[in-house]
């Protein structure tokens, strides 16, 4: 039986239930005019009747909550990926109004983006009607059932829970330049329009000239169309995952009155022509899919927008705290929660890699 059937028999059960429902409601209104004995004769038919068609209703629950969290799924996986076509083509909108590009120019490039972007809203429109439509028809059983005393049949985890993120094959990444100014607030329901995988550069200090990296396959083409370069595949670990540990208190981040002149820096593929160094200058460095952070990772469908912070205490020690991430951060290969940096440290946020070094 497909999900429109079973929609469709779903709602049938749910109307004769309500009907029945109504039954024992107006015979109980009618107490002035029929004996007690009669109207609960009559309510106690309907009653068995109601059961019994509850009965029918009730094997179809988890299969309307099933559908429910897959079409939900789906939109959150459409929203998710059309994030990389949008904002190529608001860079190309850019190009095209300082006059970069000409009208032909940018109607030639922006053509098969926009037609994406209109097939991913067509695929979200669908499927967030339809799953409105199953969440409806669940939520009149619902309320009909509870009022009746009768057990809807729906799970610990209701229909309105958080959706988890689709699981999607792992896919090269691209890092964001370092920002020399990061914004103090943090938005809290930042659109995540973050994911798209558009080439970026970054100037290391003491440099004239940008590092540009490009990381990875582009899922709209846009390194390849814009600027003839094929990117080079990323590596993927499998780490071994211990228990995270959980110290009782975190040391204060240093306010600058510490002795120690020591610097730290952050690698992006050491050692590679594609080096990106991330010196420690501030107070902090934030790590995550946002782009408020000092470091934004895109394209790595396993980091968190607010990953994970490296600090440097009081003392002039350095830490690095997972901020409750979905899928953790890593040093040497270890899930941690909060850990103390020496130095040399392999950190690895979703399956992004780096290199943590203290110059002395």
């Amino acid at each position: 039986m497909d999900n429109s059937s079973t929609l469709q028999d779903f709602n049938t059960n749910v109307d004769a239930y309500a009907k029945v429902r109504g039954f024992i409601d107006k015979a109980r209104s009618r107490g002035g005019k029929f004996s007690s004995d009669v109207i609960e004769k009559v309510c106690l038919t309907h009653e068995v009747k109601s059961m019994e068609i509850a009965e029918n209703i009730l094997p179809s629950v988890a299969k309307i909550e099933e559908t429910i969290a897959t079409l939900l799924a789906e939109v959150e996986g459409v929203e998710s990926t059309k994030g990389g076509a949008a904002e190529v083509l608001e860079e190309l909108e850019l190009r095209h109004v300082i006059g970069e590009l000409t009208d032909e120019e940018f109607k030639e490039q922006s053509a098969s983006l926009t037609e994406e972007l209109s097939a991913a809203d067509g695929k979200i429109n669908v499927a967030q009607e339809s799953a409105d439509e199953y969440k409806a028809a669940l939520d009149r059983w619902i309320e009909l059932a509870t009022a009746a005393g009768q057990d809807t049949g729906t799970s610990a985890a209701a229909p309105e829970a958080v959706v988890e993120e689709p699981e999607v094959e792992s896919a090269p990444v691209e890092v964001a330049p370092l920002e020399s100014v990061v914004e103090e607030e943090v938005i809290e329901e930042e659109a995540d329009l973050d994911d798209g995988l558009v080439p970026g550069s970054s100037e290391v200090p003491g440099s004239d000239e940008p590092e540009v990296a490009l990381f990875g396959e582009s899922s709209v083409d846009s390194e390849e169309n814009l600027f003839g370069e094929e990117p080079e595949a990323g590596l993927v670990l499998e780490p071994k995952v211990t228990e995270a540990e959980t110290p009782e208190e975190s040391p204060a981040i240093n306010n600058g009155d510490a002795e120690d002149d020591r610097r730290a820096l952050l690698l992006y593929q050491e050692g590679t022509a594609d080096e990106t160094i991330y010196p420690f200058d501030g107070e902090e460095i934030t790590i995550g899919r946002g782009r408020t952070n000092v470091i934004q990772i895109k394209n790595d469908s396993k980091v968190s927008r607010r990953h994970c912070r490296l600090f440097k205490a009081d003392s002039g020690e350095y830490y690095i705290k997972d901020n409750d991430s979905s899928n953790g951060s890593l040093v040497n290969g270890e899930l941690i929660t909060e850990r103390r940096l020496f130095g040399g440290e392999e950190v690895i946020i979703g399956e992004t890699f780096f290199r943590f070094r203290i110059m002395e």
